[in-house]
């Protein structure tokens, strides 16, 4: 009997969705419902080379009809319905913010440009007086503009206490306009910052709130090292959503929705690490993190198969992590479809976490001794 022919290693890459299935696609920060009416790949060439499809927006004419990549498609469920409408009411927000920031600026700048017509007569009054006293000490007034400016340049360069180049871009031209000041330019565009809006389930809202309450208020610590470490949660998350967003290829290869994942996941705890003892920790926990951080680095027995504060800490102080994380995103330079990706793996993984409060989070924080409250208090 011949030998059964091996199976072909090479992974080929399966659409998710069929022609006339409707989608929500993703545009700047909105998602929109579409209907798929083509698709192909990106490389016929390539078996394992991304689909694009062919959708048209729902209530929009043909013209609009565009393709897109499978990447900045979702299928239509119960949580995407809800994503698409807190992101239209936060779009309708921002647009409401942005007007009234641009009014805002436009009196900032009537106000600026009255301060800058003031400036600019005592400027000229200032030189005028300058040119006088220069005119003086030479006995006369100067015949020629040349003379005015040689005097100028002689009366202020000895005084001058500026780093040089500071004003490289600068003229010695008495009608160059004064610069915008960059904490007005700042301030006027502030709130048109690109943000996220987190759907935060109401039991890890509760769960927030009781952390804060032991910690602050009835002086108690999360038990640690966690039993369910950061690096674990994550990794249990990690292989929760790798699975359904595998299933339509041959070998797990990695779709380009898997590597946004994986790069969400590993952003996350890069975050944390770096975030924990300058951002995340109540006052009352800073001498804890330092003696655990201390225990960690020597390598004791307890700590030996630990490398970074995402193997201490757990569920508790991540969802202080996530809740600030906007607050963080807003001063970037990411751009809107990159946050629209960003806010929708959260928003995932936080629905997660909240299916499995009972699995992550503590059901009893310890009390600290007296004498750790009266070092961690300064008693």
């Amino acid at each position: 009997m011949p030998p059964k022919a091996k199976l072909n290693s090479i992974s080929i890459n399966k659409p998710k969705f069929d022609k006339n299935d409707y989608v929500f696609v993703s545009h700047y920060e909105l998602l929109y419902e579409a209907k798929v009416l083509e698709r192909r790949r990106e490389d016929e060439d390539d078996q394992n080379s991304e689909w694009t499809y062919q959708v048209h927006y729902k209530g929009w004419k043909k013209t609009w009809d565009d393709w897109v990549s499978e990447s900045r498609m979702q299928a239509i469920t119960d949580e995407t319905r809800a994503l698409a409408a807190a992101m239209n009411e936060e779009f309708k927000q921002a647009q409401e913010q942005r007007k009234k920031s641009t009014a805002s600026g436009k009196r900032k700048s009537l106000a600026l440009a009255t301060s800058n017509t003031n400036s600019n007569r005592r400027a000229t009054s200032d030189a005028n007086s300058i040119s006088n006293r220069a005119g003086s000490d030479e006995g006369r007034h100067p015949s020629t503009p040349i003379q005015h400016q040689q005097q100028l340049q002689a009366s202020t360069s000895s005084s001058s206490v500026l780093p040089r180049g500071l004003f490289n871009n600068t003229t010695n031209n008495s009608n160059n306009k004064r610069r915008r000041d960059p904490d007005i330019e700042d301030e006027e565009h502030f709130f048109t910052r690109k943000a996220i809006r987190l759907n935060v389930p109401d039991n890890l809202k509760s769960m927030l709130v009781d952390d804060w309450e032991n910690v602050t208020k009835n002086l108690q610590l999360v038990p640690l090292p966690a039993e369910k470490p950061i690096t674990k949660i994550l990794d249990d998350y990690l292989q929760h959503e790798r699975d359904p967003r595998t299933a339509n290829y041959i070998r797990e290869p990695y779709s380009a929705e898997c590597d946004r994942l994986f790069e969400f996941v590993a952003g996350v705890k890069d975050y944390f690490n770096k975030a924990l003892g300058r951002i995340l920790l109540y006052r009352f926990e800073r001498d804890q993190y330092h003696q655990k951080r201390l225990e960690w680095q020597s390598r004791i027995e307890k700590f030996e198969n630990i490398r970074c504060a995402s193997d201490v800490y757990g569920a508790e102080h991540l969802m202080r992590l996530f809740v600030i994380l906007p607050e963080m995103i807003a001063q970037t330079n990411m751009d809107s479809q990159t946050i629209q990706a960003l806010r929708v793996e959260i928003n995932r993984i936080l629905a997660w976490l909240s299916r499995n409060v009972d699995t992550y989070f503590v059901q009893e924080y310890e009390t600290a001794d007296a004498e750790y409250v009266n070092r961690a208090t300064g008693q």
